[in-house]
């Protein structure tokens, strides 16, 4: 697996304490998509902590649930034998958040510690 750079100060000193729209804003500052956003708010993940907490952000897209068929269809690419694969930038940008945040964790749990 390539090994990128992650930039922490491109976020806010105070993003633990962001929730909704705050968090979404940074969602799509450093990601510039909306889906990623629409695919938090259909889960309730409306800040870091619940970000970091949940293991696959994609699960949702593989329910069977008419509410999410609007979801599966922009975060998606239908393939000719009905099945659908993740958008690789979209699962790239969430990939780059869950490292971005991790280590912005890492970084705040080593700062509470001195």
């Amino acid at each position: 697996m390539l090994k990128i750079t992650v930039d922490t100060p491109i976020l806010p000193k105070n993003i633990f304490s962001l929730h909704d729209q705050n968090f979404y804003d940074i969602i799509i500052q450093v990601t510039g998509s909306q889906g990623i956003v629409d695919l938090l708010k259909a889960q309730g993940i409306n800040n870091i902590s619940a970000f970091l907490l949940t293991s696959d952000i994609f699960e949702i897209l593989t329910w069977n649930a008419d509410e999410f068929i609007d979801l599966q269809k922009r975060c998606s690419i239908e393939l000719r034998n009905n099945t659908f694969m993740i958008r690789p930038g979209l699962k790239a940008n969430v990939e780059y958040l869950r490292e971005l945040f991790k280590k912005k964790n890492e970084e705040y749990a080593k700062e509470l510690k001195h």
